[in-house]
């Protein structure tokens, strides 16, 4: 009895989500004209978000059913395809995603799924956290979305789903962790590791330095002997006075008187 009364809980659980699941798919169809309410905010254009941080995931295992059944609500991501889909997070909510901290307002999430193929986007979805009361039974969350059947068609800007559509997006959002309504977490950047600082080799020990011999005391030199004193020159003797000639004369003469 038990058994079957969680089997018919089960169905019953699986009958909501493809009820809600499906109720966005159709919303997601080209229609001619309808009142989508404000348009998402922030948007700008369609390679905006391509150099946001990113995370690509694997295709999804299970089908809406089998999640549903299984009691999965991450694995509800079906309905956005069976394809490959790559999430963009603004700086604001990376960071908040990183951190692990509540996302703050203008916090934008872009998910890009691929069709089944893998051939191109068949769906672009957006989440745009908001302070807007008007949101407040969503979290703050707002959602929009865009999608094409064909890679020949224009992948149009993601329109705000109107609300009741709404309802059904934050029905599977509301189960992510933390109360985030975010299932996805962006990879930690690994710091790598500072590589240790090679020991510096000890200086070896500068040789001390040989003594320097003493120069020899330089010899004295010899004192030079003294020069002998010249011997003094003998005086010349005086050269005699010769006598006088005209004395002689003179004597002669009073002789002969």
């Amino acid at each position: 009895m038990l058994k079957l009364q969680i089997t018919l809980i089960a169905i019953l659980i699986a009958c909501v989500a493809f009820v809600s699941c499906d109720r966005v798919q159709k919303m997601l169809e080209p229609v001619d004209t309808v009142d989508t309410g404000p348009s998402m905010p922030m948007v700008m254009d369609m390679e905006m978000h391509k150099s946001w941080m990113s995370v690509m995931l694997p295709a999804p295992t299970m089908t809406i059913m089998e999640a549903a059944a299984a009691m999965n609500p991450g694995g509800t991501g079906a309905v956005h395809g069976m394809g490959t889909r790559t999430v963009y997070f603004n700086e604001a909510g990376a960071m908040a995603n990183m951190a692990g901290t509540a996302y703050p307002a203008e916090t934008m999430i872009v998910k890009e799924a691929m069709d089944v193929t893998e051939t191109f986007v068949m769906q672009v979805l957006m989440m745009t956290k908001t302070d807007d009361p008007m949101y407040a039974a969503y979290n703050g969350w707002v959602y929009g979305a865009t999608q094409r059947a064909s890679e020949t068609e224009v992948l149009m800007m993601p329109q705000t789903v109107p609300m009741e559509v709404a309802a059904s997006c934050h029905g599977c959002h509301a189960k992510a962790p933390n109360d985030s309504s975010v299932f996805v977490s962006l990879p930690m950047a690994e710091t790598p590791e500072t590589p240790e600082t090679p020991e510096t080799p000890e200086t070896p020990e500068t040789p001390e330095t040989p003594e320097t011999p003493e120069t020899p005391e330089t010899p004295e030199t010899p004192e030079t002997p003294e020069t002998p004193e010249t011997p003094e020159t003998p005086e010349t003797p005086e050269t005699p006075e010769t006598p006088d000639a005209d004395a002689g004369n003179g004597a002669g003469a009073g002789d002969g008187q």
